[in-house]
């Protein structure tokens, strides 16, 4: 063979090998993110939490069967829900279970048919809580709530509650033995800690405002990962969905 041949047998076979990889490189699912869902909301709207696309570089058909999804803080959400849409244009909706580690699986594999548009994912939260704003009215631009324990000063009073319980223990402590009047001071402890609790601010209450849902805060949404009937390659995860935060 002479010098000439050898030439061309070298570059037949680089480019031989730069087709292949560049098949093997195609094959493979794309998640990309198209919207995202980083923004300041309050409590009680329903936001945009995201959207976000999967593209099909394989020569055949493909299947999505449930998308994994992460949630820095789901405490911050009353609900979630994915809306998916196939490349043939079928959608569906499904509520997202609400954990740090979360699957969502479909009720019909989403397709992601070759030669179609890629299939397209997006996120809506509701913020747990309610807004608790008003319209100003004679120079008031908040809204306050009553509390029966004084001083207020919109966070639960320790002090005076504390106080009164030890009030009735010493009493009891000094008579020996339990007695109608300690009652009394134990009920009346308990009473205005439970008005305290329902009319008072949550916030640094000293028995908690009960419930696991905020309604303030962040949280990061992220991809992390697809499934599909068959093992394929999955390239563009995790894919950051953006970060809401909520406050009053």
């Amino acid at each position: 063979m002479n010098t000439r041949n050898k030439v061309w047998l070298g570059l037949t076979i680089c480019l031989a090998i730069a087709l292949c990889a560049g098949a093997a490189d195609a094959q493979q699912l794309t998640v990309a993110v198209t919207s995202s869902g980083t923004q300041t909301t309050s409590p009680g709207s329903t936001v945009n939490a995201g959207q976000f696309t999967v593209t099909n570089g394989y020569a055949t058909n493909q299947t999505i069967t449930a998308v994994q999804l992460s949630i820095s803080n789901p405490n911050l959400f009353a609900s979630m829900t994915m809306t998916a849409t196939g490349s043939d244009n079928s959608s569906q909706s499904i509520s997202v279970p609400l954990q740090t580690s979360s699957t969502i699986t479909f009720a019909s594999p989403v397709p992601l048919n070759v030669n179609q548009p890629a299939a397209s994912f997006g996120l809506t939260a509701t913020i747990a809580g309610s807004a608790a704003t008003a319209t100003p009215v004679s120079g008031i631009d908040s809204m306050m709530f009553a509390s029966i324990v004084w001083p207020h000063s919109q966070s639960a009073s320790r002090i005076f509650l504390t106080m009164l319980s030890l009030l009735a223990v010493g009493m009891l402590w000094m008579d020996g033995r339990l007695r109608p009047r300690h009652l009394v001071v134990l009920l009346l402890a308990l009473v205005l800690a439970a008005s305290e609790v329902g009319c008072g601010s949550c916030s640094g209450s000293l028995f908690g405002c009960g419930g696991s849902n905020t309604g303030t805060g962040s949280s990061d949404q992220q991809v992390t990962g697809i499934t599909t009937p068959v093992t394929l390659t999955l390239t563009g995860v995790p894919a950051d969905l953006g970060t809401i935060t909520s406050q009053n």
